[in-house]
């Protein structure tokens, strides 16, 4: 019994693939260096991706209020940063440093924090995301002042690997538009009672 050959596409023509849904050549670049797409087939002239791993990286759904509610009940941080291909762990520890945070989002990161863990979870889910594509995921469990700036404060988030929910978030996509490089997501019901959520 054979097997069909497996079809490969170049970064460019992945990058093609991907341009419909608003992902940048740069972005495209990371998402396929950070493993979405499978690992890569080098050749002496080319780095290729297997065309099924990228139409179907092309195909994933948005995530809508009502997943994103269900995964992240007490509330939701999402995280856009360049980060350096790597394991899980290592993606982590990127993340966890150098986050220049308003007084606001402090607060609210805070709270929430501690609404998680009353609910009996680690802490509050957080993931990071390129061009709406999910990461690497983590739970905060606390935040630390490095130092006081300007308008609020350098933090440092103390990061473990993410909960259950990660494993239904990490294959959708969850665009987060244009800001700053942090969006603190409240949950719907308590954004429809017009409680302040600082996105960025």
């Amino acid at each position: 019994m054979t097997t069909d050959p497996i079809e490969l596409v170049s970064q460019r023509e992945a990058a093609q693939i991907l341009s419909p849904l608003g992902v940048s050549r740069d972005k495209s670049r990371q998402l396929l260096a950070h493993g979405l797409a499978g690992p890569p087939v080098r050749t002496r002239r080319a780095v290729l991706y297997d065309l099924v791993a990228v139409d179907r990286l092309a195909e994933r759904v948005e995530a809508n209020d009502a997943t994103l509610d269900d995964a992240a009940p007490h509330g939701l941080v999402l995280l856009r940063r360049a980060l350096t291909p790597g394991p899980a762990h290592v993606l982590r520890d990127q993340l966890a440093h150098g986050w220049d945070l308003t007084v606001l989002a402090t607060i609210w990161l805070r709270l929430r924090i501690e609404q998680s863990q009353q609910a009996g979870l680690r802490g509050l889910p957080a993931m990071a995301t390129v061009a709406g594509f999910p990461v690497v995921g983590a739970e905060v469990t606390g935040l630390t002042t490095v130092f006081e700036t300007a308008t609020g404060s350098s933090q440092r988030l103390d990061l473990t690997p993410p909960g259950p929910w990660w494993i239904r978030l990490s294959q959708l996509r969850v665009p987060t538009g244009a800001g700053r490089p942090w969006v603190l997501r409240d949950p719907s019901h308590l954004r429809a009672r017009g409680r302040v959520r600082d996105n960025g």
